[in-house]
C-alpha cells in the first residue's frame, strides 16, 4: 500500500471514530465554554487581535486557538459542535504525524500502531473532540521536539539541519502563541535533559540555533507587532504580567495531591499507560534504530509530569503532554509483541488489569452514584451538597448509559483470562476495545452526564435571555452567562452603564476612570475595573424582575436571605429573585 493510502486510511479512520456524539454534546463549562465564549466574541466584536470575555480583554491565553475557532464559527455558525472542529482537524494530524515518524525511522508496522494508540487511548480520544486547547498545543510541542530530534539526526549524516533547525522554531513559535511562555519551558527543560545525558551540547551552539531563534519568533512578531502598533505596548507588556502572575498562582478549587498526575495517566490513559511502563524506567528497552528519539520521549514524559506534579495548581489536562510519550512506548511494546520480539510480562499484565480495573470501575460508578434516583440514602448523604442535588433533582438515566461500562469488562477480563491460559491476544486488540468503549461513551454517558450537570442552568440562562430580564450568577466562576445568554456588545455596554448608576459614588466613578484606557475603534475600556454587578444586584435599587444563579452548595447569610427569594431548583443550581419587600 502507498504511503499516500495509508494517510487517507488513517484521516478517514480518525474522523469516523470522533464524529460519534459530537454534534448531540453541548459544551462543558468551564474550559469548553471559555475558550468558545472567548472565540464567539472575537467573531462578534471583529477584534481580533486579542482574546475578550464579556467584551473586556482577557489575558490569560493567546490568540492562536481561538482564531480557529473563530475561523469555523464565521464559516458555519456557532452551534456548540462547531468550536471542536479544530481540534477534529489537529486529530487528523496527530494521526498522521504519529504514523509519518514511525515510517521514517523505517517502521510502518510501529508507526501504524503509534496512529492507533495516538487516537485510541481513553482520554486522548475524548480530548480530540472537545473544545479545549491542549490538542493543538501539546500538537505543536511535540511536532517542534521532532524537527529537533530530525536535526541531531542531519548532523549525525553529515547534512545541513539548518531547515530542521528553522522548522523547530517556528512550531515553538505557534505553540507559544496557541497557550504562552510555557511551551518555551516544556521544550527547553527536555532539550537539556537530552543533551546533559547524552553529551548534545553542539546542537546548541551550532550556528543553525540562530535561525531557530529567528524562526520562533516570526510567530510571536506577526501578533505583537499589529497588537503594539493598534494598542500601544502597554497592553503585551500587561498581558506578560498577567502570564507570570498564573505560573506562580494558585487555584484553591484545583488544589491536588503531588500524586494527582500519576493516577490521572495510569487509570485513564488506558491502555498506553499500562504497556509504556518499561519503557518509561528502564533505558535497556531502548532500541538501536531510534537513536536519541526514545530519550526525547521519556524525557518529555518525566519533564512533564514532575514539573505539573509540583506545582499546586493541578487541572487534569495539565499532563496532557504525556499523552504523546505514553501512547508511543504503548506503540512499540505492540509492535514488539507483533513481530515477535518480545512477548508481554506477568507484571504489564497486572499493570493492565489495575489500569483496567480502575477505569472500569469509573464507568460503571458514575451512572449508578449520579444518574439513578434509587440511590441508598447513607450514599446520598456522603455525597457533597452539589451532585447530591444534582441528583436529587435531575432526570434518571437510561439504563443504556452501563452499556459502556459492562461491555468494557467483560470484553477486557475475557482477554485477561486468555493471558492466564497461555492463549494471549494481540495486545493491539486492547486499543480496538478502547476505540469501541470510547465511542459507546459518546452516545450513551456522556450525552446524560452533560444534561444531568447543566442543561437546567443552561435553559434557564437561555429563558431569562429571551425574556431580557436583568439575571447575574453569584457565588461562582463560570462563562455560562454570555455564552448560552448569547450575549452581544450591547448587553455588555448596558452591563458596563450600571457603573455609572447614582448608586455609585463620585469618587468611584472618577477611580474607575482613571484606570481606563479606552479604545478608539469602538469605544470600550481597555482596562475597566471588573464591572459591580453583584454589588448591584444586592445593594442597588430594586426592580421588578432581578434574578440570580447559585450552586446547590452556596450558603446565603442573613443579610442575603433579606434580599432574595429561593424559585426553584435547576439541578445542581438554585434560581434567586431579588425581593423588593424588605426587612428594614
Amino acid at each position: 500500500m502507498k504511503k499516500s493510502h495509508t494517510h487517507f486510511g488513517l484521516s478517514l479512520l480518525t474522523v469516523l471514530l470522533l464524529l460519534p456524539g459530537m454534534f448531540q454534546l453541548g459544551l462543558f463549562d468551564w474550559d469548553e465554554l471559555n475558550f468558545a465564549e472567548s472565540s464567539r466574541e472575537m467573531l462578534e466584536s471583529q477584534q481580533w487581535l486579542f482574546n475578550q470575555m464579556q467584551f473586556e480583554p482577557f489575558w490569560e491565553k493567546p490568540p492562536l486557538f481561538n482564531w480557529m475557532q473563530a475561523a469555523f464559527a464565521w464559516a458555519l455558525g456557532t452551534q456548540d459542535w462547531v468550536f471542536r472542529l479544530p481540534n477534529l482537524l489537529a486529530a487528523v494530524i496527530a494521526v498522521n504525524l504519529s504514523y509519518h515518524i514511525g515510517f521514517s525511522m523505517g517502521k510502518r508496522m510501529l508507526g501504524s500502531f503509534w496512529a492507533l494508540s495516538t487516537l485510541a487511548t481513553f482520554a486522548p480520544y475524548f480530548y480530540w473532540k472537545s473544545g479545549l486547547i491542549d490538542p493543538w498545543f501539546n500538537l505543536f510541542l511535540v511536532g517542534a521536539i521532532w524537527q529537533w530530534f530530525q536535526m541531531g539526526q542531519a548532523q549525525r549524516l553529515g547534512d545541513r539541519p539548518h531547515r530542521h533547525y528553522t522548522f523547530s522554531g517556528l512550531l515553538l513559535g505557534l505553540a507559544i502563541l496557541t497557550k504562552g511562555p510555557v511551551a518555551l519551558l516544556v521544550f527547553a527543560l527536555v532539550v537539556l535533559v537530552v543533551s546533559f545525558s547524552y553529551k548534545r551540547w553542539n546542537e546548541l551552539i551550532h550556528p543553525g540555533i540562530f535561525a531557530f531563534v529567528f524562526a520562533v519568533s516570526l510567530p510571536i512578531l506577526a501578533w505583537l507587532l499589529p497588537l503594539s502598533m493598534t494598542l500601544g505596548w502597554e497592553f503585551p507588556l500587561r498581558f506578560l504580567g498577567y502570564q507570570l502572575h498564573l505560573a506562580g498562582g494558585q487555584f484553591d478549587w484545583h488544589n491536588q495531591p503531588w500524586f494527582y498526575h500519576s493516577l490521572v495517566l495510569f487509570f485513564l490513559c488506558f491502555p498506553s499507560s499500562g504497556l509504556a511502563l518499561p519503557f518509561l524506567f528502564n533505558a535497556k528497552n531502548d532500541s538501536r534504530d531510534f537513536a536519541l528519539w526514545f530519550p526525547y520521549m521519556r524525557s518529555l514524559f518525566w519533564v512533564v509530569l514532575l514539573l505539573f506534579s509540583v506545582v499546586q495548581t493541578k487541572i487534569i489536562h495539565y499532563s496532557s503532554l504525556c499523552w504523546w510519550p505514553l501512547s508511543f512506548f504503548g506503540a512499540y511494546s505492540v509492535y514488539l509483541w507483533h513481530t515477535n520480539r518480545r512477548k508481554l510480562p506477568g507484571s504489564l499484565y497486572l499493570a493492565l488489569f489495575l489500569s483496567g480495573l480502575g477505569l472500569a470501575t469509573a464507568l460503571i460508578a458514575v451512572p449508578l452514584l449520579w444518574g439513578f434516583k434509587q440511590i441508598p440514602t447513607p450514599w446520598l448523604l456522603k455525597m457533597d451538597l452539589f451532585s447530591a442535588s444534582v441528583v436529587r433533582y435531575g432526570e434518571t438515566w437510561s439504563w443504556t448509559s452501563l452499556l459502556p461500562g459492562f461491555l468494557f469488562s467483560l470484553y477486557f477480563l475475557y482477554f485477561l483470562f486468555r493471558a492466564l491460559i497461555r492463549k494471549p491476544w494481540h495486545p493491539g486488540l486492547l486499543y480496538g476495545l478502547t476505540a469501541g468503549t470510547a465511542v459507546l461513551c459518546s452516545w450513551f454517558l456522556l450525552k446524560p452526564a452533560e444534561k444531568a450537570l447543566q442543561a437546567p442552568l443552561r435553559a434557564e440562562i437561555e429563558s431569562l435571555s429571551d425574556r431580557g430580564v436583568r439575571y447575574e450568577l453569584w457565588g461562582f466562576k463560570s462563562y455560562a452567562l454570555p455564552f448560552w445568554g448569547n450575549w452581544t456588545q450591547d448587553d455588555c455596554i448596558d452591563s458596563l452603564r450600571w457603573n455609572d448608576s447614582a448608586f455609585f459614588s463620585e469618587l468611584e466613578k472618577q477611580e474607575q476612570a482613571k484606570n481606563s484606557h479606552p479604545i478608539q475603534s469602538n469605544g470600550f475600556a481597555l482596562y475597566p475595573s471588573r464591572t459591580a454587578r453583584n454589588r448591584y444586584f444586592q445593594d442597588g435599587p430594586c426592580e421588578p424582575l432581578m434574578f440570580i444563579i447559585t450552586r446547590a452548595d452556596f450558603k446565603p447569610d442573613w443579610y442575603f436571605q433579606q434580599k432574595f427569594k429561593a424559585l426553584k431548583p435547576l439541578g445542581g443550581y438554585w434560581l434567586w429573585k431579588r425581593t423588593c419587600e424588605e426587612v428594614q
